[in-house]
């Protein structure tokens, strides 16, 4: 077994660096040695965001990583006992320089850098002449972290876009470590979507590493923040290559073991650090993990109590604190090749169908596809008609979270065409999410089985379809779900929940159109045995009705358009809320 400690966001700042000295490091030190006397902790890895806005506290990164290393870094490894070889770092998107390259330079990476092969040949230009041109934001992290291993005595490669390194346990096994850069594309708060790896910086670093028993990334940001041009490519090398995928950035921490077309990794996300130690929002803990790595996976999760100035059991991730994974059998290579099918088909036959659901209106006909056209409309819990704080409910929120979720909104406001982009996100990102997304028009059941809506939607065989079933690999997208009785869906109903209850590992995520939005209707309360979190989709607002009128204005004079708009807003608006009122 190996153990590895944890530790990402400490955003090392005046503040944060007065709380570690003041208070969080003797609470933390006497935790991690409780564990280290228990079972060794053989590595200690920090996934980025050593420090805060680029050092601006401190007069620049340089003197902010010096603090960091001899703040945190030197203690963490004298109390293990460990060398600075076991403590690996990755670059955060707080740890680069974002003032270092102008808007001019940051503008024209991002009209350039389009595609794979302009990145590749991007970062292959850098590496070979050691250039740090238009990525100035990371050179004082690069230097901080060539200086630190400069004289290790493992095998390493350091370079611009490379750095990993291989290193022995107690039980013999070669562990190799693969430092991502994740964050050399960062430059202000609009990363979402603009993050970039490039597909050769990840290869040279697994090159160096694909001989060890053990293989593990580190990597700042979470994989859905890459940009499209790389993601899907990205995420297929790391889930073959890695056995452990280990990040930060997110604040909040998680654990899963996926299983995709190309092989099964584990996932860790530990929360931040080091950062709001005396927030009162449980949403928000400070703390880390220890990650027991063997046959099976067993993650410790600490979090930070001020109060009481100690580490406890982080109860709200798991039971007791600690939670056991088990490595999934490879799956036969007749599965991954049915999953494939199966993805292929949902794009050959529905791709077309669901792009011409947004057409109307578009300006540019040739370039309409469900993501370019969809606008995402206000979604939240509703729980402001109990009395309690409302939460807005974002796309990555749905696609990530494992609850069945009822979506219920008015005729015509976006209900179908967020299954529809819900649809695409799964498809087009299989190797992320491993989900198969299955369309249901609930009007359209009638007699049929769900089977065979199954089948007829994916071109599957019935035994391919009931193995897909038992595995829980299914999310199944169903407008116009309706529990109302002169709707006269009884016996689909009834179907639905049969059907629900022998395959209960697949999810559902259905439309259901009601008017009185907040409420959650009295038939679904009476009749619905399927565990829905409720979401209550909203009418749009200016900033969605700007979006939805750019798609008919042509694209020539941005003035112009920006004045029609306007113009546009205001005279819709009042119509608009006379519709909201005559609503309610």
């Amino acid at each position: 077994m190996i153990r590895i400690l944890h530790l990402t966001d400490f955003h090392l700042n005046k503040r944060t660096l007065r709380d570690w000295n003041d208070f969080y490091k003797e609470s933390f030190i006497e935790k991690v040695k409780e564990f280290h006397k228990k079972c060794n902790i053989d590595l200690v890895v920090f996934t980025g965001d050593l420090i805060d806005k680029g050092g601006k506290d401190f007069e620049g990164a340089s003197n902010a990583f010096d603090l960091f290393e001899q703040n945190i870094i030197k203690p963490v490894i004298e109390t293990l006992g460990l060398d600075v070889s076991k403590f690996i770092i990755c670059p955060g998107n707080h740890d680069i320089d974002r003032l270092a390259d102008d808007e001019i330079d940051e503008n024209g990476l991002k009209t350039t850098l389009n595609s794979s092969e302009k990145i590749i040949s991007f970062i292959e230009n850098s590496e070979k002449e050691n250039s740090f041109k238009r990525i100035e934001r990371i050179k004082q992290y690069k230097t901080f972290e060539h200086k630190l291993y400069e004289n290790i005595q493992v095998d390493k490669i350091q370079s611009i876009f490379s750095f990993s390194l291989k290193c022995k346990i107690s039980n013999d096994k070669t562990i190799g470590i693969s430092s991502l850069n994740s964050s050399w594309r960062c430059y202000n708060d609009n990363d979402f979507g603009n993050i970039l790896i490039g597909e050769n910086q990840l290869n040279n670093n697994y090159k160096f590493v694909k001989d060890c028993d053990i293989k593990i990334a580190l990597i700042h940001h979470q994989l859905d923040w890459l940009a499209v041009a790389e993601k899907r490519t990205i995420n297929s090398h790391l889930h073959k290559n890695y056995d452990l995928i280990l990040s930060g950035h997110v604040h909040v921490g998680t654990s899963t073991m996926i299983t995709g077309f190309t092989g099964s990794c584990f996932l860790n996300v530990s929360p931040s650090g080091l950062n709001q130690i005396r927030t009162n929002n449980t949403n928000f803990v400070n703390g880390f993990t220890i990650i027991d790595y063997n046959e099976s996976i067993t993650c410790h999760y600490l979090k930070y109590n001020h109060n009481h100035k100690i580490f406890v059991d982080n109860t709200d991730i798991a039971d007791k604190g600690k939670k056991t994974f088990h490595k999934p059998p490879t799956d036969t290579t007749t599965n991954i090749e049915n999953y494939r099918q199966a993805v292929d088909n949902i794009i050959e036959d529905h791709y077309l169908e669901m792009n011409n659901h947004f057409i109307t209106g578009k300006k540019n006909e040739k370039d309409v596809s469900v993501k370019s056209a969809f606008i995402y409309p206000p979604i939240d819990d509703g729980k402001s008609f109990y009395e309690e704080s409302v939460t807005q409910t974002n796309f990555i929120d749905i696609i990530n979270s494992n609850e069945n979720m009822l979506f219920l909104g008015s005729q015509e406001s976006g209900k179908k065409s967020l299954l529809y982009r819900i649809i695409v996100e799964y498809v087009d990102d299989y190797d992320i999410y491993n989900k198969i997304p299955v369309f249901i028009d609930f009007n359209e059941v009638k007699n049929k089985e769900f089977t065979t809506i199954i089948k007829e939607y994916t071109r599957l065989s019935t035994d391919r379809v009931r193995e897909i079933l038992e595995k829980g690999k299914f999310v199944f997208l169903i407008d116009n779900l309706s529990y109302h009785e002169s709707k006269n869906f009884g016996n689909q109903i009834n179907r639905l929940h049969k059907f629900y209850k022998e395959f209960p590992k697949n999810r559902i995520i259905g439309t259901y159109e009601h008017d009185n939005i907040g409420i959650i209707p009295t038939e679904i309360i009476n009749y619905c045995k399927i565990p829905f979190s409720y979401q209550f989709v909203r009418g749009l607002k200016t900033k969605e009705i700007k979006q939805i009128m750019r798609q008919w204005l042509p694209s020539e004079d941005v003035l112009k358009n920006e004045e029609s708009l306007e113009k546009l807003v205001n005279t819709f608006s009042p119509v608009l809320n006379l519709i909201k009122v005559n609503a309610a």
